[in-house]
């Protein structure tokens, strides 16, 4: 395991008011995360 996590691992904050992350899975290596904010 790498000393330095990679960026794509920042899916772990705590999201903000009303939203989430997902992940998107590019292909079998690369995951991308997007925040999603719901707007209620």
């Amino acid at each position: 395991m790498p000393a330095t996590p990679k960026p794509e691992r920042k899916a772990e904050q705590k999201p903000q008011s009303s939203g989430h992350f997902t992940a998107i899975y590019e292909n079998d290596r690369f995951v991308r995360f997007k925040y999603i904010h719901n707007a209620q």
